[in-house]
């Protein structure tokens, strides 16, 4: 039987210049989007043409933004564990518009963001990824009866804070359906995520850990990663510095 184990954690932040490119480590990369504007022309010269046309299709300057550095640093840290050149990278997409690497199948990563905080997430097993801003005017009740399951729906409303739960919960979930390359459909009611071990079901294929962190005052994130059944012990998290100079300092890949 497959199981969804789920905990709270605390990632404890490592220097950049420790980076550890063995995949068997679990490592994830914070950033806020909004702080590399001045180096747009910079980041954007990393993307190829379609990813190009992608940025120019947003509607908000904001979003071109956010997509262009999100990608750039994914493309940055993807060629640094491979050591290739970022314009190597080619990123392609899945039936479920699930991003992967077609050259690289011992490579997984995953990307969310929400408001000023992106995090990458990075392993050799499948894993996801999702943050969410924290909005305290939220109607979150709306959204448990197709969202969660009754266990669940009695945990957020009993808990002392039950806006933060909801996060906790619909972040695991959300981290599930990307590691397993699924959308938020009907399979979000029966994915299980409260603390502990939970019985998978068909649309799991495989264990799942869980983790749930709190990357910033505003935001409550999780991370799920494949075939994990014991806490790892190597959780890494890199807060990638603002300075694009200091950036590609470490980023930089030794290519091949």
């Amino acid at each position: 039987m497959n199981l969804v184990s789920c905990y709270r954690t605390n990632w404890i932040s490592n220097p950049l210049s420790n980076i550890d490119l063995n995949l068997n480590t679990i490592s994830l990369f914070e950033f806020n989007p909004n702080n590399y504007t001045e180096y747009i022309n910079n980041l954007i010269s990393i993307l190829d043409n379609d990813e190009i046309k992608r940025a120019n299709k947003y509607y908000f300057k904001k979003d071109s933004t956010q997509f262009i550095t999100s990608r750039a640093f994914l493309k940055l840290i993807i060629a640094k564990y491979a050591g290739i050149k970022p314009k190597q990278v080619n990123i392609l997409y899945d039936s479920y518009k699930k991003p992967y690497l077609e050259e690289n199948s011992n490579l997984f990563f995953n990307v969310s963001h929400s408001d000023n905080c992106a995090l990458i997430a990075v392993n050799n097993k499948k894993i996801g990824v999702d943050v969410e801003y924290i909005k305290t005017n939220f109607d979150f009740e709306d959204v448990l009866n197709y969202s969660f399951n009754k266990e669940e729906i009695q945990f957020v409303m009993e808990s002392t804070d039950s806006l933060a739960s909801f996060y906790e919960l619909w972040t695991r979930k959300e981290a599930l359906l990307k590691a397993i390359g699924k959308g938020l459909d009907e399979t979000l009611i029966k994915l299980s995520v409260l603390d502990g071990n939970n019985s998978a079901n068909e649309i799991i294929k495989n264990n799942f850990n869980v983790f749930s962190f709190q990357p910033s005052k505003y935001h409550l994130a999780a991370l799920a990663v494949e075939n994990k059944l014991d806490t790892p012990k190597d959780l890494r998290m890199y807060y990638l510095p603002d300075s694009y100079t200091e950036l590609m300092k470490y980023l930089s890949p030794k290519t091949k």
